[in-house]
């Protein structure tokens, strides 16, 4: 383990955005030098390592933890920067600057993709607390596992494309790698009967394509799948795409990218602070991006959990 001895620690995904952050390092290092006087850099060698160097900078005690990545890189560093029970306020603050293929929390929060600009936010160390959500559910492993995610938990369709996404070279970037998956995937799909329960008050069986459990707006390189979602109001938005005909998917993905989601008649929305998911299908789950495992999932709020920079 490299020692941590730093007030601002950047954590470097080199594979991110299709090996676009690995050729940008250069300009990441000379443009740190004008807006930090003391920082420390680690690039990640693998999976779970940024979540690895997260931890350590939490235990360490750095103030601020820059992340510099895709959506998959910063779901890592937060589960890194949730993995020990402290007082919120010891948490290292969280700066972001998304350079990985979809960047869709980003597109929720309005953080920059310039580098430049986004290191001259992030010296500020001005932001809000967000909320995080945790996710119980079923891992590749078969055993129950818990993992946190910041934008959006999804299942069903959702599960399948992200698979396909994650073997794909993500060479045309993130919304035609994203949906030439989704189309891929709408070929093959079947429809799962899915119980879904939100806070003891909603107790439905719904035939569906795509169930998405969202702190953020979008998913999928620019889908907005809950554009009614905040990330700062301790509240989980749930999506429901319901029993659509495969004719009647493709005529409202438009919808599914302008925001005007909900006004498709087989839609429906929920929101609440527990959310509660099982199916006798095999369902796989998507989280922040990365294909996890499969339901039964449990999703639940921690309001206010972490401060973000942006």
């Amino acid at each position: 383990m490299k020692k941590i001895d730093t007030d601002t620690l950047f954590i470097i995904n080199p594979r991110a955005g299709n090996g676009a952050v690995g050729r940008k390092i250069p300009e990441i290092k000379l443009l740190a030098k004008k807006f930090f006087t003391e920082y420390q850099m680690l690039v990640t060698d693998g999976p779970g390592r940024a979540t690895d160097y997260a931890r350590q900078a939490l235990q360490a005690g750095v103030r601020q933890v820059v992340c510099v990545g895709g959506d998959g890189t910063l779901n890592e560093v937060v589960n890194g920067l949730m993995s020990l029970e402290v007082a919120k306020a010891s948490r290292p603050q969280l700066g972001y600057l998304p350079l990985g293929t979809a960047s869709d929390l980003a597109k929720t929060l309005g953080v920059t993709t310039s580098i430049e600009n986004g290191l001259r936010d992030i010296a500020t160390m001005k932001g809000r607390w967000v909320d995080i959500g945790r996710a119980t559910y079923v891992g590749h492993n078969h055993k129950t596992t818990s993992r946190y995610f910041i934008n959006v938990l999804s299942f069903a369709l959702g599960g399948e494309v992200v698979g396909r996404v994650n073997k794909s070279s993500k060479a045309l970037g993130g919304f035609l790698t994203f949906l030439s998956a989704t189309l891929a995937a709408l070929i093959t799909f079947k429809k799962p009967l899915i119980r879904l329960q939100i806070d003891g008050r909603v107790d439905q069986q719904i035939l569906c394509w795509h169930v998405a459990v969202a702190n953020g707006e979008y998913q999928g390189g620019g889908m907005r799948i809950a554009p009614d979602a905040k990330v700062d109001d301790g509240r989980l938005r749930v999506t429901v795409v319901g029993d659509l005909s495969w004719l009647e998917v493709l005529l409202n993905l438009p919808r599914l990218y302008n925001g005007e989601i909900y006004a498709v008649e087989k839609v429906s929305r929920f929101s609440g602070r527990k959310i509660a998911a099982e199916s006798k299908d095999a369902v796989l789950i998507d989280l922040d991006g990365e294909q996890v495992g499969r339901l039964p999932v449990t999703a639940e709020i921690l309001p206010l959990a972490l401060w973000m920079i942006y």
